[in-house]
């Protein structure tokens, strides 16, 4: 048995650390711990064992920082150990890995540092690493910023070097903070805690780069001006330096404002429609306005330092604020403002509220506790008076985005409990009905920081996550209609390529994932593919579709939130399964009536 040792709980300090070995035949522990006590400055985690090698062990000093995390590997059972770097000559190092960050480049945080650091890291919080129990090659570990790994692991032991990159995709671990969709340039700009947040030009590749100039550890909030989306605006946390950036191309260049004395945190910040003004209520002091790019800020009056702030999206000169149970409207530029008469709003401060795009003064307000009121109001007279939505029992967060086909006004997205169930919520018809959008199986844990529609998509959403970064689904009913099952099974027309892949196998099982590509000119609303495996092959577990298995006929289709497949795109889905003959790959896939490629 092993054991590895640190003097903190972690995952970001730890001074001290050892690792031992206990031998169960006398009941004797030895300390195999790679370095001496006294040249630590970490502790030891992410201990892992080769299941098809007895005696090799790895290690990580998941606390270290400076310069670099580090991984240890025994082949000895912890009698002489390797470290996955080492130095030369100070500052100089020399390491027995490669790194490609291609597939995720902005991983670099285009960071040049001087050694002995590098860029991009071996990471940090390393406190999981494990070895495939079935490929001695295959090794994964997570890091602060993502999961990194390698397939040539023992390459490490004949004196190679093992190449490590990302093994993730679409996937990442990134806390949500806030969330924007503007009417035109990127579909999406997210605000993300400890990476910063992205401008996503691609919904289906990774950003190059997250934001910078200056590099925020954490955005905080987010906004775009509501008639002119190229100027953009962002606050967040620094340990050093600016907390606001301005953008004027839409959030693909940025240049630090300045802040006012006591700033010591992002807060929440608006950008006046036209994007002559904005309005910031940091941390650490109270709420500030500023004409132009924020050179100089001033206080504003009548508004509580720590409110949440907002603009209206049509005109320039009125915000928004709510404190404690208090809604507060300024109609000049965020120099005074003063408390509405509206009563019964959630007293405390978990609350999110938005201006609808296009209407003066049309507010919807979410949020509140258990305890006290909760659920979702609305304003059609600037804040003046709220109305409370009978149907809907408790919400966190709305958005807004592109109306329904018939519809004038905008489609609404809450993640909600109504008719006692928590989801993800869309109507069409200004609250007055709401569609469930997701199901139990996709809940995503904490959504209540942001949501919002795409104005230029009907029934795409976004939905943030506390760790599981952006979720975003497209409707499977285009129209507008009712999102609910039935009716005969989709039909897509157009070509089609498949990519089948076995990620893992063992003795009567394995795990496969699948690609359908939209090779075709035109979108699919929905979509079923079909084949037959030959040899024995079963599924035990989908997940991302729903399937059907007779004999060796096997059809999967689209869920309710990944059925529309615009053209040039993808969809994927996994599975685990058994297996008693020979694990052969599927020779033919169809789509409806159309033979795919298969790549």
């Amino acid at each position: 048995m092993y054991l590895a040792y640190s003097d903190k709980g972690g995952p970001y300090d730890g001074g001290k650390g050892r690792l031992y070995r206990y031998t169960t035949a006398t009941g004797t522990w030895t300390d195999i711990s790679p370095v001496a006590e006294a040249d630590t400055y970490y502790g030891f985690s992410g201990l892992t064992l080769d299941r098809q090698r007895p005696g090799t062990v790895m290690a990580t000093a998941y606390s270290s920082w400076w310069p670099d995390t580090q991984i240890f590997r025994s082949t000895d059972s912890g009698g002489t150990w390797t470290k996955a770097w080492d130095y030369t000559s100070y500052p100089n190092r020399e390491n027995r890995y490669t790194m490609d960050v291609s597939s995720s480049p902005w991983l670099t945080w285009g960071a040049t540092p001087a050694p002995p650091e590098q860029s991009p890291k071996l990471g940090w919080m390393t406190e999981s690493l494990e070895i495939d129990p079935f490929d001695s090659n295959r090794m994964m570990y997570g890091t602060g910023a993502t999961v990194y790994g390698t397939e040539n692991l023992t390459a490490w032991d004949s004196g190679g070097t093992f190449a490590i990159r990302p093994m993730v995709q679409g996937l990442e671990e990134t806390a949500v903070n806030d969330l924007a969709s503007p009417p035109a340039g990127a579909p999406l700009l997210s605000a993300l805690g400890d990476v910063g947040g992205f401008r996503h030009t691609d919904l289906t590749k990774v950003p190059s780069m997250m934001f910078t100039s200056p590099n925020f550890t954490t955005t905080t909030s987010l906004d775009f001006a509501g008639t002119n989306p190229n100027t953009v605006v962002r606050t967040g946390n620094l340990d050093s330096g600016p907390h606001v950036a301005f953008s004027t191309d839409n959030g693909a260049n940025w240049f630090a404002g300045t802040d006012p004395s006591g700033v010591s945190g992002g807060g929440t910040v608006a950008a006046a429609a036209d994007g002559s003004r904005f309005v910031w209520s940091p941390a650490g002091t109270g709420v500030h306005h500023t004409t132009g790019f924020g050179t100089s800020w001033s206080a504003s009056s009548g508004i509580p330092a720590g409110a949440l702030v907002e603009s209206d999206r049509v005109d320039a000169k009125t915000f928004y604020g709510f404190k404690s149970g208090r809604f507060y409207v300024s109609s000049d530029g965020g120099a005074t403002f003063a408390a509405s008469p509206a009563t019964g709003l959630p007293s405390g401060d978990s609350v999110r509220f938005q201006a609808l795009p296009g209407t003066k003064g049309d507010i919807w307000l979410a949020g509140g506790a258990s305890d006290g009121a909760y659920g979702l109001w609305h304003s059609t007279d600037g804040g003046t008076s709220f109305t409370k939505l009978s149907g809907v029992e408790q919400a966190d967060t709305i958005g807004f985005g592109k109306a329904a086909p018939g519809a004038s006004y905008q489609t609404l997205y809450t993640s909600a409990k109504i008719a006692g169930v928590r989801g993800i919520f869309r109507s069409t018809d200004q609250g007055v009905s709401w569609t469930r959008i997701n199901d139990d199986a996709h809940q995503w844990g904490w959504t209540g920081a942001a949501i919002t529609g795409d104005p230029r998509v009907y029934g795409r959403v976004y939905v943030s996550t506390n760790g599981r970064g952006v979720v975003y689904g497209d409707t499977s009913d285009p129209s507008g209609g009712d999102d609910g099952g039935g009716g005969t099974d989709p039909a897509p027309t157009g070509a089609c390529a498949v990519t089948y892949t076995v990620t893992n196998q063992w003795s009567g099982g394995f795990q496969a994932d699948v690609k359908l590509a939209n090779t075709g000119t035109s979108a699919w609303s929905g979509w079923s593919l079909n084949w037959a495996f030959t040899g024995g092959q079963k599924v035990s577990q989908l997940w991302n579709a729903e399937y059907t298995q007779s004999g060796a006929s096997v059809t999967v289709k689209n869920t309710g939130w990944n059925g529309t497949v615009a053209a040039g795109s993808s969809v994927g889905f996994g599975f685990t399964g058994t297996w008693s003959g020979a694990n052969a790959k599927p020779a033919a896939f169809t789509l409806g009536e159309q033979t795919c490629v298969v790549n």
